[in-house]
């Protein structure tokens, strides 16, 4: 097995936070932290206290990880810090207002022997723009606010999940923003977090139409999942979420999908165990992982597709975290006639 970043307490079976390893490369917001809004459904006494510590974000560089075997252009952002315990507290009493927790489904069946645990859904457009507000800065910096997806040889859109290499979407097909316009700072940044790879400017370019997607929200269905000694998730690679998928969507409106997952942990102390785990592979057999400790506050930030995971056993104490992702709108942009071409 790899390295878990978390060791044993003292006393009970509480982890201590261990260092951060040295592929774990620090984010700071360019033009600093912008102000950060109470929740707005939330009492008061849920504001900003000044001597909150501040948020700090690190991208897993896989090239350089344990799992430097399996991936390469994966994205993974982890931000610490992000919301208060007061927020956090906040956010498990909206959740409980809307009804009781119940037996998490996995495709429309309760399978414990897979996935175990508890779970509330919540559509809610208010918390969805108030996470929105607050993790945006974070996704502006990397330049994954815009991507770009090249189409197929024949001009055949290949965007909706369908185009696979060993069955999985990979996030290298995906071009982020900073690396098609060549700007210096986040061409920097895309190349230390080793996104965009194999796919530039220029084979962008030399495309008819090329597709493109706008972050644009946090998608407002907001799963709340709870986990309690013994439940865990068992190793499965996210999906995209397709608006067209609903059965109210409205065809006359741009179609918008999910990229990349956010996981928010809510649980106060004494947890242990529950982490979340990036695996790595060799064919069907899995055998590294880099442990993402479930602490309060934290945020997890990762592409859906190509990144296997797993919600690992919790061992003590209580695992509660918010499941969403962003969503990107779709634009179709039309390559420009060249003068003298008509």
């Amino acid at each position: 097995m790899g390295p878990a970043f978390s060791q044993p307490g003292n006393g009970d079976d509480e982890e201590i936070p261990t260092p951060l390893p040295p592929y774990f490369h620090p984010l700071h917001l360019s033009n600093g932290r912008p102000p950060p809004i109470a929740p707005p459904w939330a009492p008061t006494s849920t504001s900003i206290d000044s001597s909150e510590p501040q948020p700090t974000a690190h991208l897993i560089h896989f090239p350089t990880s344990p799992l430097s075997a399996s991936y390469t252009t994966q994205l993974a952002l982890i931000i610490d810090h992000l919301f208060t315990p007061a927020e956090c507290a906040a956010l498990i009493s909206l959740a409980e207002s809307t009804g009781p927790w119940v037996p998490a489904e996995v495709d429309g069946r309760v399978a414990v022997n897979y996935r175990n645990s508890a779970r509330i859904m919540r559509k809610d457009e208010r918390a969805g723009e108030w996470i929105y507000e607050r993790l945006g800065p974070w996704m502006r910096e990397l330049g994954v606010e815009v991507l770009y997806e090249p189409r197929g040889e024949e001009g055949e859109e290949k965007e909706e999940g369908r185009r696979r290499e060993g069955g999985e979407k990979k996030f290298g097909h995906i071009v982020p923003r900073g690396v098609r316009l060549g700007l210096a700072r986040r061409n920097k940044m895309a190349a230390e977090s080793g996104l965009g790879k194999g796919k530039g400017k220029g084979e962008l370019e030399d495309q008819e139409e090329i597709v493109r997607w706008d972050m644009c929200r946090v998608n407002p269905l907001l799963r709340f999942l709870k986990y309690g000694p013994g439940q865990f998730f068992h190793r499965h690679c996210d999906g995209h979420f397709l608006t067209s998928d609903l059965p109210d969507w409205d065809s006359s409106q741009p179609l918008e999908k999910s990229w990349i997952t956010i996981q928010i942990y809510l649980s106060s102390t004494g947890l242990a165990g529950g982490a979340t785990s990036f695996w790595g592979r060799s064919g069907k057999d899995y055998t590294t992982k880099i442990d993402v400790e479930a602490r309060q506050g934290r945020v997890l930030i990762f592409q859906q597709r190509d990144l296997i995971h797993t919600g690992e056993k919790v061992r003590g104490g209580e695992k509660i975290t918010i499941r969403s992702e962003f969503m990107f709108r779709k634009v179709v942009e039309k390559k420009k006639e060249e003068e003298g071409g008509r």
